[in-house]
């Protein structure tokens, strides 16, 4: 009896390394860093993943270097959403926003660079 037991026991760990594999397989991982106009990094900023597809949504928070990361996103097209603080994103005062962007099962970088985006916005023109 105590060898059946055993036996379900390894059978058991074993199941148990496979599902981190198997999830990882089935999702992405997304990150990248977040920098206002001036170059510097938007520190506890919020970065939020709305899934076009199914309506999830993933709010991240940007660290001290405006890094910001996560595993276990579905895969799908995102709307990408920066706000500079928690208090901005309750009151609806987005920085900046990416349509459409389309999370891989592998990983995924999207880094919000304002200064970037402001000089090609001059370059364009009117």
């Amino acid at each position: 009896m105590k060898k059946h037991f055993a036996i379900f026991l390894f059978a058991l760990l074993v199941l148990g390394l496979c599902a981190p594999a198997v999830f990882a397989q089935a999702s992405g991982t997304v990150k990248g860093v977040c920098k206002d106009v001036t170059g510097a990094p938007v520190a506890d900023g919020i970065v939020v993943w709305n899934n076009l597809d199914n309506g999830q949504k993933y709010t991240l928070k940007t660290n001290k270097r405006g890094e910001y990361f996560s595993l276990g996103l579905s895969p799908g097209s995102y709307t990408v959403t920066l706000y500079k603080s928690a208090d901005d994103q309750k009151a609806g005062k987005e920085v900046f926003h990416v349509n459409k962007f389309q999370v891989q099962l592998d990983e995924n970088n999207l880094d919000f660079d304002l200064k970037k985006e402001q000089r090609a916005k001059h370059d364009q023109g009117p």
